[in-house]
């Protein structure tokens, strides 16, 4: 799933090259470095699509099945949630927004980016917590 925002270029982009990027970083033993290639066809895929200077962004949520292994890979709050036979609910992926989720907070102050809200000139702080890494504005 891709969920874009500010426009669906990412979202398109994302969805037309990261199953690609993923299939392409794999070895032999696939799902023994799925994590490893899956980290690696993420940050190509974005890579690639600030290459081509695009100014929007997307969410992303795969499921990728194995026999019984299931793994999801996300970015962003793109939500992926398996209902049981029984009724039960389980959340397979998890949330990256400021406003819910304290590690991701921690996680990208760690690395030297400042997380609050749009401040005007002395006026009050307004919209969503967004991650301010050198001028570039993510709400995500």
């Amino acid at each position: 799933m891709f969920d874009g925002h500010h426009g669906s270029g990412a979202a398109r982009y994302a969805k037309n090259n990261k199953l690609n990027n993923v299939l392409h970083a794999t070895r032999d033993e696939w799902l023994a470095v799925l994590p490893r290639s899956l980290v690696a066809a993420f940050v190509k895929t974005d890579k690639d699509l600030q290459a081509a200077v695009e100014s929007s962004g997307t969410t992303v949520t795969f499921v990728i099945i194995d026999e019984w292994v299931v793994t999801v890979p996300s970015v962003g709050d793109s939500r992926c949630i398996l209902e049981s036979a029984d009724g039960s609910l389980y959340h397979l992926s998890v949330d990256h927004r400021f406003d819910s989720n304290r590690d991701e907070v921690e996680r990208v102050t760690a690395w030297g980016s400042k997380v609050g809200q749009l401040n005007v000139v002395g006026g009050p702080e307004v919209g969503p917590l967004r991650c301010w890494t050198g001028g570039l504005s993510l709400s995500r």
